[in-house]
């Protein structure tokens, strides 16, 4: 478990495309609300943000616009399904822009729960240069049950962990809290 003083800026981007479907958006948002709690969500604690995404990103909870957990989960409850296609490149460019420049020492992390494949790796690959050239550290979490992991590399340097059965994700968000921790 991370210490009660445990900081960090969270971007949980959710697929809530028909890749997906209802019953395994339910479990991202599960596994969104317990792992938000296990990084100390809160006012003096970790800050979070929620991106949803289909064809069109949306960004219904703005970092740390929920600093109690009890009203973060119930936002997160009240997360709408969309359904259409998914444009997984579109999000993280919303993300690009969603960590705040209050506290640069904090640690940054982007948890993405999809199952498919980006689609556009040229996309992906410029937002990586834009974190860099921001100084932006940003450690990078894929929890998915299929995807090609290179695509993914320029984000990361090196600090890419994938997880795997999205049906699991309620059961498995321990694992990745110690793993979130370790990275401060």
């Amino acid at each position: 478990m991370v210490p009660d003083k445990y900081k960090a800026e969270v971007i949980y981007v959710l697929d809530s495309s028909s890749f997906v479907g209802k019953e395994n958006y339910k479990l991202e948002k599960e596994f969104t609300k317990a792992l938000a709690r296990m990084l100390n969500h809160g006012p003096t604690g970790t800050k979070s943000a929620v991106i949803i995404f289909d064809s069109f990103p949306e960004r219904p909870i703005r970092m740390g616009s929920y600093t109690d957990i009890g009203r973060f989960s119930e936002a997160v409850d009240n997360l709408r399904y969309l359904g259409g296609s998914s444009q997984l490149d579109f999000a993280l460019t919303i993300a690009a822009v969603e960590f705040s420049t209050d506290s640069p020492k904090v640690p940054k992390i982007v948890i993405v729960l999809t199952n498919k494949d980006p689609s556009r790796r040229g996309s992906i690959e410029s937002l990586a240069e834009t974190f860099r050239q921001e100084g932006k550290v940003v450690n990078f979490f894929v929890v998915s049950l299929r995807v090609d992991a290179e695509a993914y590399f320029p984000f990361v340097n090196g600090r890419c962990h994938f997880g795997r059965s999205v049906p699991s994700l309620v059961t498995k968000p321990l694992v990745l809290v110690d793993v979130l921790y370790a990275l401060d």
